[in-house]
């Protein structure tokens, strides 16, 4: 316990290689004793989070398959590790296997209710981004009812910033905007909130003002949710590609292809070194590339 405590501190601070050390430390220390199997199961989620964090999503599937197979891991500490797999396969383009792993979590009964939001909102996103949209707002509103009955300010932060993005999506922006500010201001007075989250809310309202085509708006929320991941997950993170890739396009837009081709290339790279050439999130990289060059002129 001592050794998670230590890992968790390490984390917060920022110290991934010091987090990695402790919290592995304590998966060694639980996994000598069957009876402690969900706090192997915890101890196994958050380092695999670690893992992740430092870009290492091959590690971080590894550590959460072997966790799972774990025989006497309770119900909920099984949803805890299938949620967080499913999670780390949809972010690497992998929804095909991700989706069951997601509804397997929410038809068992015996599961916490935080489990049972976080297979909502991983549902949600993955049928947001096959644009189904009725099925995405549907899921991020039973998430939000359940993370507002349970007065969870930080869960209905994440509920709504979702909620909002799928609107803006299907061209409600009028019906986005009051959710993505709502997300952003829960999250900004919160001090628990962890630092990509609060990334993420910027990226949303800068979604919002580049569709709305407000492209200095969108700029500076951009760069500040760049400055918060590149600080968080350091400078070769998927997460700091997406945001390289969504600010290449608004620097194409205004003719400022330089830096557009600069933010495109480094995203391009970032996203083939994460999870190889022949991975959906390098050929998503490589087709902002292209359009970068086609903007340009340069067929």
């Amino acid at each position: 316990m001592s050794a998670t405590s230590l890992g968790q501190a390490w984390r917060r601070l920022g110290r991934m290689n010091d987090a990695k050390v402790w919290l592995e430390r304590a998966r060694q220390a639980f996994s000598a004793d069957p009876r402690l199997a969900s706090r192997f199961a915890a101890a196994s989620s958050d380092l695999a989070d670690v893992y992740r964090t430092m870009g290492d999503y091959p590690g971080s599937e590894r550590l959460l398959r072997e966790a799972l197979d774990s025989p006497s891991c309770d119900a909920d500490s099984r949803a805890i590790l299938r949620n967080n797999l499913a999670d780390l396969l949809r972010e690497e383009g992998r929804s095909a296997e991700a989706q069951p792993l997601f509804k397997e979590s929410i038809g068992l009964d015996a599961i916490s209710w935080q489990q049972r939001v976080g297979a909502l909102i991983g549902l949600a996103e993955i049928s947001r981004e096959q644009g189904d949209w009725t099925a995405s707002i549907n899921g991020w509103n039973e998430a939000l009812e359940i993370c507002r009955r349970e007065r969870d300010e930080r869960a209905e932060a994440i509920a709504l910033r979702g909620l909002g993005r799928t609107w803006l999506s299907s061209g409600g922006t009028a019906r986005a905007e009051p959710l993505l500010r709502r997300a952003l201001r829960i999250m900004e007075n919160n001090a628990d909130m962890p630092h990509e989250e609060v990334a993420n809310a910027h990226s949303g309202l800068a979604d919002l003002y580049r569709a709305e085509n407000k492209l200095a708006l969108a700029e500076d929320e951009w760069l500040r949710a760049l400055q918060i991941d590149r600080t968080a997950l350091g400078e070769t993170h998927p997460q700091v590609a997406i945001l390289m890739v969504k600010l290449s396009e608004v620097y194409s837009a205004r003719g400022e292809f330089g830096v557009a081709r600069d933010y495109a290339t480094r995203a391009s790279q970032t996203m083939s070194g994460s999870f190889g050439e022949n991975s959906l999130p390098a050929a998503t990289a490589l087709t902002n590339q292209a359009a970068v060059e086609q903007c340009a002129g340069d067929l």
